[in-house]
């Protein structure tokens, strides 16, 4: 097999110096020696390991965490997943699952909840935001990813899961015990008017049903007087890039530009337009804080660089690259950063992520929010906006 993948990668080699010239034959030799030297490299490692470590490995769970290691040393957003978290992925995107209700994140370390989705287990058990999972079925979560907690939460409808909370204030740790059922996120967590012609909209995520659901929200509130818009991306994290596409679409004029992504490989290179506006031009007041990131980043940027609406609260999470999920042979996924992702004028909003600890806690909103890059852009009527640190409100 070894074999077999380096005859047909030196094939490809030999096929590229001969198209781009004779000048490179002695570069490609020199690719396939690298290739050759590294894999064989690997292929000891794993043999001593396999053959002498003091407890039996699985040769998969061998691979599998060279892969993780090889992956972690790319940006925060490239991983590996596991065939069972490729699943809970796809049914995040459905925007459908079974489990207990939840969002949870790792603050300092901790599983934190987020927040309990209304009418699901977690809601109706009591738990709230800030509370800390410190057991699942009494299993520590100390050391925890969120695809560790995702795996242990979720299972059979019908099923139960107890997990034990650190609640601020509280002496004793609290169990709560509770029966998994099939959840429904909606993109549109809440929906009305908060004066007779103030509407507001909270958009939770950009999962596949996110532009129908702020579409109805939105023709509903027109009936009943709507003539002003907050639209909510506070806590949103992202989600599907189309979908983010087309929310943006709504609020601009046919054709504009709202998002292009450049890569190393031009079939990454790819520019999206309004393709069906939907032409609700009332005044918008769009609300961020630094959990609003990627697909909500991408909304909040063309409306601003456009000067659509006003942006405010705090500075965006900074998350500006592309990841495409390649399904593996096993039904595991490799989800790889291939792109990024510009604003209409110009920005990439991606943070820098060189300490990935610094990074995953978000930006530090007390800081100066002439971004470090010093590039400047104009919106539409000649504001001035930075790129590489997030979307910085227009009022904070």
């Amino acid at each position: 097999m070894k074999r077999k993948i380096l005859l047909i990668t030196f094939s490809f080699l030999l096929i590229v110096s001969l198209i781009l010239g004779n000048s490179t034959i002695s570069w490609v030799y020199a690719k396939v020696d690298d290739i050759y030297i590294s894999l064989k490299l690997f292929n000891q490692v794993f043999e001593l390991i396999y053959a002498n470590y003091v407890e039996h490995l699985p040769s998969d769970k061998l691979v599998n965490n060279a892969i993780e290691g090889m992956v972690d040393g790319l940006d925060p957003h490239s991983s590996f997943i596991d065939s069972l978290e490729h699943k809970h992925m796809k049914e995040n995107f459905r925007g459908k699952y079974t489990g207990i209700g939840i969002r949870v994140s790792l603050i300092d370390s901790i599983l934190t909840i987020l927040m309990p989705l209304e009418n699901t287990p977690a809601s109706r058990a009591g738990i709230i935001s800030g509370d800390q999972i410190i057991e699942i079925d009494g299993e520590s979560t100390e050391g925890f990813k969120i695809k560790d907690a995702t795996k242990r939460l979720r299972g059979f409808a019908g099923s139960k899961v107890t997990i034990t909370i650190h609640r601020m204030n509280e002496p004793e740790p609290l169990l709560f015990t509770m029966i998994r059922q099939k959840i429904t996120v909606r993109s549109v967590k809440h929906s009305f008017l908060l004066e007779p012609t103030i509407g507001y909209i909270k958009l939770s995520n950009f999962n596949y049903n996110s532009t129908w659901e702020l579409e109805a929200a939105l023709n509903n509130l027109i009936e009943e007087g709507m003539e002003k818009l907050i639209l909510d991306l506070r806590g949103n994290e992202g989600g599907l890039l189309d979908q983010s596409v087309q929310v943006a679409g709504k609020f601009l004029a046919q054709n504009e530009l709202i998002v292009y992504t450049k890569g190393k490989v031009l079939d990454n290179n790819k520019k999206y337009f309004v393709q069906n506006s939907g032409d609700y031009s009332l005044p918008l007041l769009v609300l961020i804080n630094k959990q609003t990131a990627s697909a909500s980043e991408i909304v909040a940027g063309a409306i601003q660089d456009y000067d659509r609406g006003l942006i405010l609260g705090e500075r965006s999470f900074g998350k500006g690259l592309v990841q495409r999920i390649y399904t593996l042979d096993d039904k595991s996924a490799l989800k790889l950063t291939i792109a990024k992702y510009y604003t209409p004028s110009g920005r990439c909003i991606q943070r820098d992520y060189t300490d990935k600890k610094k990074y995953r806690k978000g930006p530090d909103n007390g800081e100066n929010y002439d971004n470090n890059d010093n590039k400047v852009f104009t919106t539409r009527n000649g504001r001035i906006v930075y790129g590489g640190g997030g979307i910085a409100p227009d009022i904070l």
